[in-house]
């Protein structure tokens, strides 16, 4: 053994009881100043006496939604033609944006059958005709061009005189939509004018994914370019109404949506689940019921069942 070693063997003991000393205290520590600190929140309490707070009391949702949703109008049909063998474009009988009836002629194609065993190479003509009445709305060919049915498209055929678009109503709202209700379609494209038009079909069930439901409205073609952006503005009647908060009731803190109920001059914090929101106010599809009263912007460190002094309950302004 070492001269070193020796003063360092005899202090071990002394070390081990230090370090445990120093052990023990933290966990006394850990384990009393959440007391201590407990003792001197509530003396504080008792010294201030009850805090108060702003109240409302939790009313009824009104019955109708305006909901306003953006989107896309479409032709009702739209069709494109191809050719339907390989061969020569002789003639084409229509240009871009002419408007034809349902069997017009469009375009002769020059095709030659191939030979076969009993019967020897001809010559033919395929003529491609309008399915319905519409507008050219695409024009791909010129004669002389060489097509095939697996080339691209030779026209796009689109019945413009019924426009529809396709929007996503959310589901909290889905199951009051009906078919034949009426809307509202503004569009840039005709100075925000208002044209009418109406619910033609629904999907009849959500998404998957996004949870929506989708719906095609349908209006008149007559003052709206097909492929104009468009917004779809409709009232959304509906046979039950949730109850609503103002938004400045939620209580922040933590992950979940919470508020400060008040029952008995108490404070119980209860999650809420969120349905449609309103901007100032929000509906709540689950945790409260009409006539509860809830704190309004509850301060941050409220406890649960903390005795509070209620100022005179307010009513919730319907939007």
């Amino acid at each position: 053994m070492t001269g070193t070693e020796e003063p360092v063997r005899k202090l071990r003991p002394f070390i081990a009881v230090v370090m445990g000393t120093a052990i023990a205290g933290g966990i006394a520590a850990a384990i009393v100043m959440p007391r201590i600190e407990q003792v001197a929140e509530a003396h504080e309490e008792r010294s201030r006496g009850p805090r108060a707070v702003d109240t409302v009391v939790v009313q009824s949702a009104p019955w109708t939604i305006n909901l306003a949703l953006d989107g896309t109008a479409m032709p009702i049909a739209a069709q494109q033609l191809h050719a339907r063998a390989e061969g020569v474009v002789e003639s084409v009988a229509v240009a871009l944006g002419d408007r034809v009836t349902q069997g017009q002629p469009l375009a002769t194609i020059a095709v030659r059958v191939p030979a076969t065993a009993d019967m020897p190479a001809v010559g033919a003509v395929d003529t491609l005709i309008a399915p319905f009445d519409g507008l050219i709305t695409r024009r791909n060919v010129e004669v002389g061009a060489n097509v095939s049915e697996t080339g691209e498209p030779l026209f796009e055929i689109s019945d413009v005189g019924i426009l529809k678009v396709y929007v996503d109503v959310p589901q909290t709202l889905a199951p009051w939509v009906k078919v034949g209700e009426s809307v509202a379609v503004t569009a840039r494209a005709v100075s925000f004018a208002t044209i009418t038009g109406h619910v033609a079909r629904t999907a009849g069930a959500l998404d998957a994914h996004s949870h929506k439901l989708r719906i095609e409205v349908q209006m008149p073609g007559e003052r709206l370019l097909a492929g104009s952006a468009v917004t779809v503005r409709f009232a959304v009647k509906r046979d039950v109404t949730p109850p609503m908060i103002p938004a400045r009731a939620l209580a922040f803190g933590t992950k979940w949506p919470r508020v400060v109920r008040i029952v008995d001059g108490r404070a119980h914090y209860v999650t809420v689940e969120l349905g449609w929101d309103r901007g100032g106010d929000i509906e709540i599809a689950g945790g409260l019921e009409v006539g509860d009263v809830v704190a309004l912007s509850p301060p941050d460190n409220i406890r649960e069942g903390e005795v509070l002094v209620v100022q005179e309950a307010k009513t919730t302004a319907a939007r």
